[in-house]
């Protein structure tokens, strides 16, 4: 439990004034507001008076009487003086005035072991002084009972002291602890904050990386396709060029067969007017049948020799069109077969690569199951760490609400350096939290809530 000491000084000025109505005046100012004063008569209770909100009071008294007026407010220790009202008849009509100037020391609730009951005692007395014919104090009594109150006094001053020390320890240590908290609070935030963002930094890297390898699958499908366009293309032009050589050879063997079967005729026709002529010359040369015989004989001869050559030679040559049609028939069938050795591979190709297009949808499938698993999985636990958060925002704010039950506390911290003033505003279920840091070097910072604000700002929202 937090005891609070609380010294009390005001200055209270009494006049005494004598009136023709037969009343004793008291009247004077209070440097406190909300002062009452409790008047007993003759140790009876009298009445009550409480000053104005000016701190002022006005009384009335009746003369004859002893009268104990009680300074008392709540939190203080009262201050009592006794007043006699006795003054002989003849001086009711007189003005007859009395100033008291003095600091009245009430202490709020006992501190510690220190003992207070001596302030329950009358601290000043004031009557009418027959001989000097005035209104005086007993200044006997009053020494009296200052030297009994010093000792008190100064234990308590001690011990206020002591107390605010502990007090301001305790602030400081809670404001310590409430910092403590709060910069574990922005922690927590920084390291639930961080999480998240390495999360999304990993999900953006693995979707990079899934993008990637798809673009690159994607280019792979594209660069294959290109080459069975590109060999499909390469296989039509050399067929089209085989389709093409095989007409050329096709129509150079016909030229060629076209040019043997006119070189026969021309042979044959050869052959014919040789004939004609051996036999016209044999008709012609019947005279010279010998020479002629002979003659013809050896050109005959020649003839059948040459004839022979040239028969000889166009059976070579054919058989060596013959020889080159079957190795180009050949060379086709071996490009036939490479043809369909390649359409053979491309058919292989082709599923492979359906395959590995299944297998990588597949895989891509189960890393779209594994990646919607971890995604809610994150999710799940942001929203668990969100909860926890509101949890314990609440729990902040009930804990601050269970604490400032004021509508404004106003709290002060000072060190060697700076001076810090926080105020914390209650309105129904908020709280706000002001804070005005004055540095020793005269710069002055404020804040609402952990946030800078102006100085405008401030004076207006923390009133």
């Amino acid at each position: 439990m937090r005891i609070k000491i609380q010294i009390l000084f005001f200055l209270v000025f009494i006049s005494i004034v004598s009136f023709s109505q037969n009343k004793f005046l008291l009247k004077g100012k209070s440097s406190l507001k909300g002062v009452k004063l409790v008047i007993k008569k003759n140790n009876a209770p009298y009445k009550t008076v409480n000053t104005n909100q000016n701190g002022k009071y006005r009384i009335e008294l009746d003369f004859n009487n002893v009268y104990v007026i009680s300074f008392e407010k709540k939190g203080f220790l009262p201050k009592k003086i006794e007043i006699n009202t006795t003054i002989p008849p003849d001086l009711y009509n007189d003005n007859i005035e009395y100033k008291w100037d003095n600091d009245l020391t009430g202490l709020y609730q006992n501190c510690g072991n220190v003992k207070v009951s001596v302030f329950n005692k009358v601290l000043k007395k004031i009557s009418f002084n027959e001989r000097k014919k005035k209104i005086l104090e007993d200044k006997a009594y009053t020494t009296q009972i200052m030297s009994e109150l010093r000792s008190q006094i100064a234990a308590l001053k001690d011990c206020v002291e002591e107390e605010k020390r502990k007090e301001e320890d305790a602030k400081r240590k809670a404001e310590e602890e409430k910092l403590a908290a709060k910069q574990k609070i922005r922690e927590e935030a920084a390291a639930i904050l961080k999480a998240e963002q390495d999360a999304k930094r990993q999900a953006e890297e693995k979707a990079k990386a899934e993008a990637e390898a798809k673009r690159q699958a994607e280019i792979k499908k594209q660069q294959e396709e290109a080459l069975r366009i590109k060999a499909e293309a390469e296989a039509k032009r050399l067929a089209d060029k085989y389709a093409r050589e095989e007409e050329n050879k096709r129509k150079k063997i016909e030229a060629e067969k076209n040019k043997a079967e006119q070189e026969a005729k021309a042979v044959l026709a050869k052959e014919t007017a040789a004939k004609l002529k051996a036999e016209q010359e044999a008709e012609r040369a019947t005279q010279l049948k010998e020479e002629a015989d002979a003659t013809a004989a050896k050109k005959a001869e020649q003839d059948r020799v040459a004839a022979e050559l040239v028969a000889k030679k166009e059976a070579e040559r054919q058989a060596a069109n013959l020889a080159k049609a079957e190795k180009e028939a050949e060379v086709k069938k071996a490009a036939e077969e490479a043809a369909k050795l390649r359409v053979e591979k491309e058919a292989v190709l082709k599923a492979e690569l359906a395959e590995k297009k299944k297998k990588a949808d597949a895989e891509s499938k189960a890393a779209k199951i594994e990646r919607d698993r971890k995604i809610k999985a994150a999710n799940a636990e942001r929203e668990r760490k969100r909860k926890l958060a509101r949890a314990e925002a609440e729990a902040q704010r009930a804990q601050a609400l269970a604490k400032y039950k004021e509508n404004r506390t106003v709290e002060n911290f000072s060190d060697d350096s700076k001076n810090t003033v926080i105020i914390t505003k209650v309105t129904g279920e908020e709280i706000n939290t002001y804070k005005k840091v004055k540095w020793s070097w005269g710069g002055e910072y404020f804040f609402k809530n952990g946030k800078s604000i102006s100085k405008a700002i401030f004076n207006r929202e923390s009133k």
